[in-house]
């Protein structure tokens, strides 16, 4: 599974999927999307697309968590492949763990060429990640990050 929101990630878990390294993927937190597009960005075709599940109604890190153990039950994984930038990857992992004990999860990281990681970058992620150790984002990451959704946990649950 893929989490949306730094470039890049979304073409390393198709190449991921190509390469037969995993039977099904989520792109969980996609917005507008569809899998032509995110093919086509990567550089593939659309032989993919039966394997690929496009999720658009996460708009945070735990609304990706609540999205993707939706799927995960749905499909009955046990393990999981989480592709997501590394300086967000602890938070991620934290989030998903949260929701989906007992779910092996496998990181791979990206890092985009070219990508700037800064100071207020990684401040602002640390302290996510500190909020999501403590269990404190089921009350939403809008509480930390004023440009982040507003909707709550049960709010994702039922897709709006």
């Amino acid at each position: 599974m893929v989490l949306t929101g730094g470039a890049g990630r979304v073409s390393a878990a198709l190449r991921l999927l190509a390469e037969n390294r995993a039977p099904a993927l989520l792109v969980s937190g996609v917005g507008n999307a569809e899998f032509p597009d995110l093919a086509r960005r990567a550089g593939l075709g659309a032989s993919l697309a039966d394997r690929v599940t496009i999720g658009h109604a996460a708009a945070t890190t735990r609304g990706n968590a609540v999205e993707t153990a939706d799927w995960a039950r749905g499909i009955g994984a046990r393990s999981l492949i989480v592709v997501t930038s590394g300086y967000h990857m602890a938070r991620a992992l934290a989030e998903l763990s949260r929701v989906m004990p007992g779910v092996a999860l496998y990181p791979v990281s990206v890092l985009p060429a070219g990508e700037r990681l800064g100071l207020r970058l990684l401040a602002g992620e640390y302290t996510k990640f500190l909020a999501a150790g403590l269990g404190l984002t089921r009350w939403g990451d809008d509480l930390l990050d004023p440009h982040a959704d507003t909707r709550r946990p049960s709010d994702e649950r039922k897709g709006g």
